[in-house]
């Protein structure tokens, strides 16, 4: 085969969607947390979430019930002293009932689900 073509061809692999069997991915979360003087600090953390399919069954869900499926997991989120606030389901909940961490975790779930990155 000519070179050409077979670099052509190796490029064209690299470029093919592949559809992943595992639908769990780890993101950036950006929390706009509310300090005094009406100012936001912004605090980080990386949550994982399951990239959910678009059945009927899910499509019915609120919402919140929608992104408490979604999220299976996270690192670097810690209480005021410090300590290590470690993902279980029910730490999920907690987190999901704070109305700006459930806001940004649904912001980073739709970038990452739909694709759409976040503009600056």
């Amino acid at each position: 085969m000519d070179a050409r073509l077979r670099g052509h061809d190796e490029e064209k692999e690299e470029r093919m969607f592949r559809r992943k069997k595992d639908r769990t991915v780890t993101w950036p979360v950006e929390v706009y947390v509310p300090v005094d003087g009406g100012q936001f600090e912004t605090q980080t953390f990386n949550a994982r979430f399951l990239l959910l399919e678009e059945d009927p069954t899910i499509a019915e869900l609120g919402n919140l019930d929608r992104l408490s499926a979604a999220v299976v997991g996270w690192d670097s989120v810690t209480d005021d002293d410090g300590s290590d606030f470690a993902y279980s389901p029910e730490a999920r909940e907690l987190l999901l009932r704070i109305g700006y961490v459930r806001t940004a975790l649904f912001r980073a779930y739709i970038e990452a689900s739909l694709g759409a990155k976040r503009k600056n």
